[in-house]
């Protein structure tokens, strides 16, 4: 109770902005999306959505943050040009704790990070129907904890030849 007590008397919104903004413009993650446990709900809610692109909505970490409310889907253009297209809302978005094939809620559950090869979209691991194979992309499920509870989950994501560097600057962020 006393830790709660604690966590409420922080401006959430700024820990949130400030923690995601760090982390891009260091230039650690081209996306961020983070989520918050309500366990007394049963649910983590999606609360943010980061990714850093170019004027032309190419991937470009570091720069050009840009907060979104949608998730982002890769498309290949005929030119062979991948570019991003805004596809599903994201904020506000609500997932039962105990769903038994979403990976967030599993990572909230288990408290340790959790790792997965999927398309990017959502937080099940599973191909995206026509989805190219250029647009694959490893899943990072992290969990935000204050002292030994859950707080919340921050999702990112890279490409498959990227996992070794991303594990290791995920690793740098580790209390």
């Amino acid at each position: 109770k006393v830790r709660m007590e604690t966590l409420a008397g922080l401006d959430l919104d700024t820990v949130l902005d400030t923690m995601a903004e760090k982390f891009l413009r260091q230039g650690r993650f081209r996306s961020v999306c983070l989520s918050l446990a309500r366990p007394e709900e049963g649910i983590f809610e999606v609360v943010r959505n980061y990714n850093c692109v170019d004027p032309k909505g190419v991937d470009s970490p570091g720069h050009n943050i840009r907060i979104s409310t949608h998730w982002m889907r890769k498309e290949v253009l005929e030119n062979g040009e991948i570019v991003n297209i805004d596809e599903e809302e994201v904020i506000g978005r609500k997932i039962p704790l105990d769903h038994l094939e979403d990976m967030g809620a599993k990572t909230i559950r288990t408290k340790h990070m959790l790792t997965f090869d999927g398309y990017g979209r959502s937080c099940h691991a599973q191909p995206i129907e026509g989805s190219d194979d250029n647009l694959r992309k490893i899943a990072y499920m992290i969990p935000l904890r204050y002292e030994d509870e859950v707080i919340g989950l921050l999702a990112t994501g890279s490409q498959p030849q990227e996992y070794t560097h991303t594990v290791a600057r995920i690793e740098a962020i580790q209390p």
